[in-house]
């Protein structure tokens, strides 16, 4: 296993688990985008399906407008603008982001933009699993590509994999979205709705959008903050609502630019993750 501290931490919390919370699942839910993933699902495929001429070009100008101002009314009209157009297109487009390297598809996202797992999270997801962990996904990006990322990608189950949902008539998307749509504490609603009282082990975000999520989180599981800089983390240390542990994955290398710009803490080196407690 090239980074040991991950397997140690597991482990630990397997053991704090065993002895204090004998007998309830261990689950371990994350945010996908900038969190599993380096960049945004959402995005990638939201650019994609405008470059097609299958959404209009005034939307990513709409969208970014938007994030400026109102980042979860932004994450809710990045699938709105979805209407109309079959589940089949949007899953296309989500393959295409991950998987296409032809030139043409290359010029439209280059690796700034480009969807694709991060390292360490990567490693996790695929310890967890191993050891027979239920691992989830809980997205403010579109339903489609998140069940698309944790199965294709992170081999997950589709059925723990969530996130904005349109509802779907004659395979086509509309405008209605289901409830609770998972942004800020519909991540936590969510999470709920599927998995009812028993608190996640272990939880992961970037984000302010996830600190509901982090807070269910058993008081003796864990709490990752991935991320370029330490300061948001640093912030949430001082928070004595989390009586959980929490730890910082270091990861230097670029995330979401609009995300980057209205959201999140970040840089552009481009160095390996590490954990720090």
């Amino acid at each position: 296993m090239r980074n040991p501290s991950l397997l140690a931490r597991v482990i630990d919390l397997e053991q704090r688990a065993a002895m204090a919370r004998r007998g309830k699942p261990r689950i371990a839910v994350f945010d996908l985008d900038d969190t599993l993933l380096i960049n945004d699902i959402g995005e990638a495929v939201l650019r994609i399906l405008i470059a097609r001429d299958e959404l209009p070009d005034e939307y990513w100008a709409e969208y970014e407008a938007l994030l400026r101002v109102d980042v979860p009314a932004a994450y809710r009209r990045a699938a709105e603008m979805l209407e109309g157009l079959p589940v089949a297109r949007i899953a296309d487009a989500t393959r295409t982001a991950f998987f296409d390297y032809s030139l043409a598809v290359c010029t439209l996202l280059p690796l700034h933009l480009r969807p694709r797992p991060e390292p360490s999270m990567l490693e996790l997801v695929r310890l967890l699993r191993r050891r027979g962990w239920i691992v989830a996904v809980i997205s403010a990006s579109n339903a489609i590509s998140v069940r698309i990322a944790a199965s294709n990608v992170f081999r997950l189950d589709e059925w723990h994999a969530y996130g904005i949902e349109n509802v779907v008539a004659g395979g086509v998307c509309t405008r209605d979205l289901v409830l609770p749509v998972p942004i800020f504490d519909g991540k936590a609603d969510v999470y709920r709705a599927v998995f009812g009282a028993h608190p996640p082990l272990l939880t992961a975000g970037n984000s302010l959008m996830d600190v509901p999520l982090l807070r269910l989180t058993d008081s003796v599981g864990c709490s990752f903050w991935v991320g370029d800089s330490a300061e948001s983390f640093l912030e949430l240390k001082r928070d004595n609502s989390f009586p959980q542990e929490l730890c910082f994955i270091r990861r230097r290398t670029s995330i979401s630019v609009l995300a980057h710009q209205h959201m999140h803490i970040g840089g552009t080196d481009h160095a390996a993750a590490s954990v720090v407690v």
